[in-house]
C-alpha cells in the first residue's frame, strides 16, 4: 500500500515542478508589454526637455525681436555761424593741373582738374576733385564725412577759414579782400606732417579758390 501511496504521489511532485518553471520563465521574459511600453516613453521623454528648449528659445526670441524699439537715428550736426562765417558760405573753385599729386588724377593723365571746396551753411564742407563729369575724390563718401567742419578765424589780423576733413587733417586757407580763399600749402604742410609722411598727397602750391556761383 504505501508503495502505491509513492506511486501516486510522484506524478504530482514532478507536475508542480513543471508549472512553477514555466511560470518563472514567463515572469521572467524580457519582452514584456508594460516594459516595451516604459522604455518608449523613456527614450521619447529623454528628447522632449531638449526639444521643449529649442522651441521655447525660438520663442524668446521672437518675442524679444517684436518688443525692440526702432533705433532713432542720430540727429545730423549743425553748427550756428557767426556772421562772418555766413558770409563765405558757399562753393570755391581752383583749376589743378594733373601733374600735382592733390589732383588725384590717373596715371599719365593729362590735362586739370577742378577743385572745390563747399562750405555749408550748417557748418559741414566737403571737398570734390573732378574732370569732365568724372569724380577723383569726393569726401561725402569717407567715413567721417559727418564730422567734417569748417570755421573762420582771425590769426595776426589775418582771417581763414580752417577746415577739418578728419581728426589727422586741418587745412587752412586765407581769405582775401573779395572773400575768395588762397590756399596756404606751407602752414597746411607744417601743422599735417605726419599725416602726409604716411603717403597722403600734398602740394606746396598757394591755389587760389574762385568763389562761384553754381
Amino acid at each position: 500500500m504505501l508503495k502505491q501511496l509513492n506511486n501516486y504521489i510522484k506524478p504530482i511532485t514532478y507536475l508542480a515542478c513543471i508549472l512553477e518553471c514555466a511560470w518563472q520563465l514567463v515572469a521572467c521574459s524580457p519582452h514584456s508589454p508594460s516594459d516595451g511600453l516604459t522604455h518608449s516613453y523613456q527614450t521619447r521623454g529623454a528628447s522632449l526637455p531638449l526639444q521643449h528648449n529649442v522651441e521655447g528659445q525660438k520663442l524668446v526670441d521672437v518675442a524679444g525681436k517684436s518688443v525692440m524699439p526702432e533705433q532713432t537715428p542720430l540727429p545730423e550736426e549743425r553748427d550756428v555761424l557767426t556772421n562772418q562765417e555766413k558770409v563765405m558760405v558757399g562753393r570755391y573753385m581752383a583749376t589743378i593741373s594733373c601733374q600735382d599729386p592733390i589732383a588725384h588724377c590717373d596715371v599719365g593723365q593729362q590735362g586739370s582738374v577742378e577743385y572745390i571746396i563747399n562750405l555749408m551753411d550748417d557748418g559741414s564742407v566737403f571737398r570734390l576733385i573732378k574732370s569732365f563729369g568724372k569724380v577723383y575724390a569726393d569726401t561725402r563718401i569717407t567715413q567721417n564725412y559727418q564730422h567734417a567742419r569748417w570755421k573762420v578765424i582771425t590769426e595776426d589780423q589775418k582771417k581763414y577759414v580752417v577746415v577739418y576733413l578728419n581728426e589727422h587733417l586741418c587745412l587752412y586757407y586765407l581769405i582775401d579782400h573779395k572773400r575768395n580763399i588762397v590756399m596756404d600749402s606751407q602752414r597746411n604742410y607744417e601743422i599735417n606732417r605726419d599725416f602726409f609722411e604716411h603717403g597722403h598727397p600734398y602740394t606746396l602750391k598757394n591755389y587760389y579758390l574762385l568763389r562761384v556761383s553754381n
